[in-house]
Parts: C-alpha cells; sequence; structure tokens
C-alpha cells in the first residue's frame, strides 16, 4: 500500500477524490511542509465539498427512484408489445419498401 494513500475501504469514493485533491496540488507545487495548518485547509474543504455534493446526487436519485417510499412499488401502465405497436411498424415497414422501390425504379 502506498504511504501518501488514504485507507478508507467503505468509502472509495472519498479516497478517489481526496487521491484527485492531493494530485491537483502537487501539479500547482503546493506543499504542507510548512504550513500544516494552511494545508489542512487546502485539503478538506474542497473534500467535504465534493463530498457532500456527491451525498445530494446520492439523495436526489434515491428520492427520484422512490427508493425511501413506504408503499409496494407499482406501474402506471403495462408495458408489452401490443396490437398498436405491429400496426405502426407494418405502416413504417411498407413505407420504407415502398421508398426503397422508390430509388431503385426511378434512375
Amino acid at each position: 500500500m502506498d504511504s501518501n494513500f488514504i485507507y478508507l475501504p467503505l468509502f472509495p469514493t472519498i479516497a478517489e477524490e481526496y487521491r484527485d485533491i492531493r494530485t491537483a496540488m502537487r501539479m500547482r507545487g503546493i506543499s504542507g511542509l510548512r504550513n500544516p495548518i494552511a494545508m489542512l485547509e487546502y485539503r478538506f474543504v474542497p473534500l467535504l465539498v465534493s463530498v457532500i455534493g456527491i451525498g445530494n446526487e446520492l439523495a436526489m436519485s434515491a428520492v427520484t427512484r422512490g427508493l425511501g417510499a413506504t408503499r409496494r412499488r407499482t406501474t402506471l401502465c403495462t408495458i408489452g408489445f401490443r396490437t398498436g405497436d405491429v400496426l405502426v411498424m407494418a405502416v413504417l415497414a411498407t413505407c420504407l419498401a415502398l421508398l426503397i422501390a422508390n430509388r431503385i425504379m426511378l434512375p
């Protein structure tokens, strides 16, 4: 295991965000040896903002999917291939065949 890696087995997203922040700081030449308090601020404030944003996205996704609903999930309509679908596909196939025949027949 890398000595610079924070081991967070339960939260891989947090570990990935931390690595990205550390890499961005290295690219900008920021190190924490001179001012360790500022270094904590430089690393943990962006980490907290990022993690809170990810948490909000996950919460919105759960609400949208209805994961917190107490009632049993239902669908509004039955999904399937019906007679109307067959008719529409037949009309479209006929139009496509006529279009191809028209292109072939006309010079």
